[in-house]
């Protein structure tokens, strides 16, 4: 009987033994980089020339010949590459994993998250935004005879502000009109949730003439002790900058490109915590990791090396 490589599945040793089964495939690769997720692998490669690619093609040659040395088989058929890239004329070139030729993807969805080739994450807030609008329709039918209001908005928290939040680190969106669409339905939620609690200034009032008496949308969020989706996720950019800093989390790669500023003279504006060098392109400028920094350079005054993220959180909520 042929046996695979493996640990017994649901077992607590399990994904130590895994970890200290694969723990040497890091140190594989001469000539890209990679990153390790449990069993997810995700091999990183600057492409400039056709040389380049034929080092890249070298890497997966070895951890082909890794696999079958460990016996601890691939499924080629999961395995895609992607090309990441601003420019319109890129450097095709075909890649195979034991003779099997690699299928290239313009979209792919790692962790939660779709990226396209440009980085743009348009399919991915596109596809949140729609599948968040569905959970909200079946919470809406649901609810109807609710009467307790605190239990719908909990679902709401629970089921669809979720996926609105999922990861918004990287993907949080720069233009309005993205950033419009994602709060559009939190707003339908909050009408909804007026309804629900017979809000005076909903009461015996035409439908058309409804919107008109309605306070502006911050104020309808804090009838309904919410907070806009736009600020959670700069909280949330906030407090994992912070974390990165008091060594909560770990990310050594991010917090290489953290350069703490330290001014040469005094001066009356207060200087930013976080040096930001300028940026050539918006594209650039409103990539994941500047944006995360400057968002955190706009509230660093409530932080502290010793401050909990709870206390934190708190101490920005109120400066808003």
């Amino acid at each position: 009987m042929h046996v695979h490589s493996g640990v017994p599945q649901g077992s607590h040793l399990g994904p130590l033994l895994f970890n200290l089964f694969i723990n040497d495939l890091a140190t594989l690769f001469e000539y890209s980089d990679c990153l390790l997720y449990a069993d997810d692998l995700k091999i990183i490669k600057k492409i400039e020339n056709i040389q380049h690619c034929h080092e890249l093609q070298s890497d997966l040659n070895r951890l082909y010949s890794w696999s079958c040395n460990n016996n601890l088989f691939l499924n080629i058929n999961k395995c895609k590459f992607m090309t990441f890239c601003m420019k319109k004329n890129i450097i095709e070139h075909d890649y195979n994993i034991g003779c099997q030729v690699l299928e290239r993807v313009k979209i792919f969805k790692d962790l939660g998250v779709l990226f396209d080739e440009q980085m743009t994450f348009r399919n991915h807030i596109n596809i949140v935004v729609a599948k968040a609008c569905s959970i909200l329709g079946f919470i809406c039918r649901l609810t109807r005879d609710f009467k307790n209001p605190d239990s719908i908005r909990s679902l709401y928290c629970a089921l669809v502000r979720s996926n609105l939040e999922h990861a918004s680190i990287i993907w949080n969106p720069a233009a309005d009109i993205y950033k419009n669409r994602i709060e559009s339905v939190q707003k339908k939620f909050i009408l909804y949730y007026l309804h629900k609690i017979k809000w005076c200034f909903l009461e015996n009032v035409p439908w058309w003439q409804k919107l008109q008496q309605l306070p502006e949308y911050i104020e309808r969020c804090k009838i309904a002790n919410l907070n806009s989706l736009s600020s959670r996720r700069e909280i949330q950019a906030v407090l994992f900058v912070a974390g990165i800093l008091n060594g909560s989390i770990d990310a050594p790669e991010i917090l290489k490109q953290l350069n703490i500023h330290v001014p040469f003279h005094q001066r009356r504006a207060m200087p930013n915590f976080i040096y930001l060098p300028t940026f050539k392109s918006n594209y650039l400028y409103n990539a994941p990791i500047p944006n995360i920094f400057r968002l955190f350079n706009l509230y660093y005054q409530h932080f502290d090396f010793e401050m909990s993220k709870f206390k934190l959180k708190k101490c920005i909520l109120n400066s808003l």
